[in-house]
């Protein structure tokens, strides 16, 4: 249910008059957006025209309903990859960048995989499955895999990521558990390293790890587990999981769900200190909120997968929020055939 918002901001938050600009005065985006749905496909949009570009569909058909799941970029750029169920096994697929063209990378091991990560180093794919820390890594070359870490529990996988050298993997939950555990390779070996206290995702930038807490604050945090500083996102009144990271400009950029408070906001990260957040659309004005967000490489808007509640569903169409950065002003609406479970901005 929609929460009852504090009205109350720290000294730090200014709502700048451009939150009330027309459409008119935001920018007019164009771009891709790719989208993964609840039907189980993953699509390619055209942001000027809403055309769908490309699509990956498993075999099977129909498909398999999805209710968790990410995307993931090559390092090179030039596919984006998903985990769709199929029947009896689970199958890693991707969309060219360039051409839109879709192949099979590999089959997995039946199971739900809620988290998918890129390595910095050798391109592999790390996906996630949905219990415990359980990790299939992918060749996305010869589809050949391995599973280097198993450690099996209750606890609901929520997101991953694997460091620049791919000797550290991080793991968070959600649900029954929440938090962030990572394991170190030391000796030819997977050990557990440590863990974090947080609620929700987090993004790996530079050797920086940046943690939701399921409220306004996002963490900055250090290799060791170490908070170094916490960023107020201004939306108050939300169970804020999800925040994109602009690593260029440093702005951190987060949307309220739409079945708590919603809004958006952008939050710089400067190398050291702090500086104002800009709240564009304020908590309880659900002209922005979503569930995922992701920003666009130049930074000019980001894209939002807008959903009424938690549970991403197959049986009713979704949309994708197209967000100017400058303004927080709604410059698209993608539709899709069903609601999007995850997002992200191409180019």
């Amino acid at each position: 249910m929609r929460l009852a918002i504090a009205l109350c901001l720290a000294a730090a938050v200014v709502i700048p008059d451009s939150a009330q600009k027309r459409p008119s005065d935001a920018v007019r985006p164009a771009g891709v957006v790719a989208a993964l749905l609840a039907q189980g496909r993953m699509i390619f949009i055209d942001v000027a025209s809403g055309r769908q570009l490309g699509e990956y569909v498993t075999p099977h058909q129909p498909p398999h309903t999805l209710t968790t799941g990410r995307l993931a970029r090559a390092t090179t750029g030039d596919e984006v990859f998903a985990v769709l169920n199929d029947g009896d096994v689970a199958i890693m697929g991707a969309l060219n960048t360039r051409t839109f063209a879709a192949r099979e990378v590999a089959r997995l091991p039946l199971a739900s995989y809620p988290a998918l990560a890129v390595g910095s180093r050798t391109g592999a794919l790390f996906a996630f499955r949905s219990l415990g820390a359980a990790v299939v890594v992918v060749d996305p070359r010869t589809s050949e895999q391995r599973m280097p870490l198993t450690v099996l529990s209750g606890r609901e996988v929520y997101s991953g990521a694997v460091s620049a050298d791919e000797r550290r993997i991080y793991v968070s939950y959600h649900g029954n558990a929440t938090g962030i555990d990572w394991f170190d390779l030391i000796g030819g070996e997977w050990r557990h390293g440590g863990y974090l206290p947080s609620h929700g995702g987090f993004a790996l930038i530079d050797g920086s790890l940046l943690a939701a807490s399921g409220d306004p604050d996002i963490s900055e945090v250090d290799g060791t587990g170490r908070t170094l500083r916490t960023f107020n996102t201004a939306l108050f009144g939300n169970h804020l999981m999800e925040f994109a990271v602009d690593s260029q400009r440093r702005v951190i950029y987060a949307t309220g769900p739409c079945d708590y408070a919603g809004g958006f906001s952008a939050t710089p990260w400067p190398p050291s200190g702090s500086a104002a957040t800009r709240v564009m659309v304020a908590a309880g004005d659900y002209a922005v909120c979503g569930a995922r967000i992701s920003v666009e490489p130049n930074g000019r808007w980001v894209a939002i997968a807008s959903r009424g509640d938690a549970v991403p569903r197959a049986s009713r169409p979704g949309n994708v929020l197209i967000v100017d950065t400058q303004t927080g002003v709604v410059v698209r609406r993608l539709a899709t055939s069903s609601d999007v479970v995850d997002v992200l901005a191409i180019r």
